[in-house]
Parts: C-alpha cells; sequence; structure tokens
C-alpha cells in the first residue's frame, strides 16, 4: 500500500528520536500514519498515494495497475476513475480504444484523471450504443497522486501527530473547545480543525453525471 507520508516524516515533525532513533516505535508510528490517511480519505474521498507504490528508492517502477469498471447501464457515457495518473491502455470487453476517438479523460489540469467519457459514435463504439447488457471497461495504468499535494502533506502530519500524543493524552485532550465556527476551532466528531477541513474539501471530487 502507499502512503502520504513516511515514518521520517513523521518523526522528524514529532521531534521524537533525536538522541536514538532506535528508541521510537516505528510500528506504533505506521499505525498512527495509517489512521491519519484513512481519516483524510473519509474527508476528501480520495488517496493521495501512487498505485503501484514507489520501490524501496521511492522510485515508480512497479508494474502498472490494471483496473476494471462494470457499464450497467444502456449508453452510459462517463465512468468515474479513482485518480488516474496516466494510461497505456484502455479496452471495452476485450477492444481495444483509442483516446480521442473513442473516448477522453477529464481535464483537470495537474491533478490526475477522475472521469473518462465514451464516444458513443465512434466507429469501435456506435454498434455497441444500443445495447444494455453489462459492459466491463479495463484502464491499464499509473494511479493515484506522485507526489501528493504539498498541503495534503501537511495535514497529513498535523492529523498523525495529533494522533500520535493523543494516545498519552487523558482528561486534557478532552476539554477542547468542539465546533467548527472560528479561527482553528476543532470540529467535534472529526477532531480536525476548520482550516484542516477546508484543505480536505477542496479535493473532494466534482461530481459528474453518469449519462
Amino acid at each position: 500500500m502507499g502512503r502520504i507520508i513516511t515514518v521520517d516524516q513523521l518523526v522528524r515533525h514529532l521531534g521524537i528520536g533525536r538522541d536514538n532513533i532506535a528508541r521510537v516505535d516505528s510500528e506504533v508510528v505506521e499505525t498512527v500514519i495509517a489512521s491519519a490517511e484513512q481519516t483524510v480519505y473519509m474527508e476528501s474521498g480520495r488517496h493521495f498515494y501512487p498505485e503501484p507504490a514507489l520501490d524501496a528508492n521511492d522510485e515508480d517502477t512497479g508494474p502498472e495497475v490494471t483496473k476494471n469498471f462494470r457499464m450497467r447501464r444502456q449508453g452510459q457515457r462517463s465512468v468515474r476513475l479513482p485518480d488516474l495518473r496516466e494510461a497505456s491502455a484502455v479496452t471495452l470487453d476485450g477492444a481495444e480504444l483509442t483516446e480521442g476517438l473513442d473516448y477522453d479523460f477529464d481535464m483537470t489540469g495537474d491533478e490526475p484523471f477522475q472521469t473518462l467519457t465514451l464516444y458513443w459514435t465512434s466507429p469501435h463504439l456506435a454498434a455497441w450504443a444500443p445495447l444494455s447488457f453489462v459492459m466491463t471497461l479495463e484502464i491499464t495504468g499509473r494511479w493515484g497522486w506522485l507526489p501528493a499535494p504539498d498541503d495534503i502533506v501537511e495535514v497529513t502530519l498535523q492529523i498523525a501527530a495529533r494522533k500520535y500524543w493523543k494516545k498519552d493524552a487523558q482528561f486534557a485532550d478532552q476539554v477542547e473547545v468542539s465546533t467548527t465556527t472560528g479561527g482553528n476551532a476543532r470540529d467535534y466528531r472529526t477532531g480536525l480543525t476548520t482550516e484542516q477541513i477546508e484543505t480536505l474539501h477542496r479535493y473532494r471530487s466534482v461530481r459528474v453525471a453518469m449519462v
């Protein structure tokens, strides 16, 4: 599984282990990171790590990943994608499709693609347009973010740090302001600050009509 932040990044952020890094419980730190990244996903609806995961040298050398999408509606045009960075092959029920002729990805600036739109008027797809059976769209490529946005890395470090110190806190941690209004107060449900929530919500996927 990929990671938005690393153990070393969080350890430096926390300022622990400076005298003896071996005393840092990496398993605890890994657990805290996983929990923080799940919080990021729950608030943003998106994963911010690359798939395939980077190798031991932090290089993007892993084999490409293939994902399948079921098209269940007659004439469905748009397919939601879980952040596609680049694609090497796109097929529909095994037939290879051509970008710009049979389909196009959404234009999202520097972000990964989130939507693929099929052109049923293309030569490859026109014969299938009236049919209503379930088809399989298969995409092979590299998914997720590489690298993660700086503000997402910062928020993830902040969330992970709070979770790390919270394990040692008791009553004192329960008296924080529980509101989302004003300043940098915390939401009583998530424990996130207003600023953190606003950052994560900026990355929420735009709703696309699946027609």
